[in-house]
């Protein structure tokens, strides 16, 4: 009995230390999975930078359900940062299109590609990074104020 019971504990000990070294382990891969798109963004948006042609500094108001509000941007030069609704937004510009990364703490969720005509930003967004047409969606904003 004492036998069965002590091997028992050791069976216990051991499902216990397995499960710990799991979640260790989880958290190790999430940091790198965290760094790595990151980097992917990051090294999209540097690929795609160019020449300014346009300004999108001020506040957007996107046509679309769902980006939770509306958008403030700042541009210097044709690097832009900034909001849409509960997203951080980082992007370039080259000519008069706009790659824009939506981050939401420490993660790139969405990639963006608009074209600046007017007081309009039309294009469309991905869940990809980088950027793929394959899983687009529609995205319009529209500029409210300065």
């Amino acid at each position: 009995m004492f036998w069965g019971l002590r091997l028992c504990s050791m069976r216990i000990i051991l499902l216990i230390a397995l499960i710990g070294s799991v979640f260790l382990q989880a958290g190790c891969s999430n940091a790198e999975k965290y760094a790595a798109n990151q980097s992917a963004s990051s090294s999209w948006l540097k690929a795609t930078a160019g020449t300014s042609r346009v300004s999108i500094d001020g506040t957007w108001q996107s046509l679309e359900f769902g980006w939770g509000g509306d958008g403030r941007f700042v541009q210097t030069g044709n690097q832009i940062t900034g909001a849409l609704g509960n997203y951080s937004v980082r992007g370039v510009i080259n000519g008069s299109t706009v790659y824009l990364t939506f981050d939401s703490n420490g993660w790139t969720y969405y990639t963006g590609i608009l074209k600046k005509n007017g007081n309009m930003l039309a294009g469309f967004y991905s869940s990809s990074v980088p950027f793929s047409s394959q899983n687009q969606g529609v995205l319009t904003l529209r500029k409210i104020a300065d």
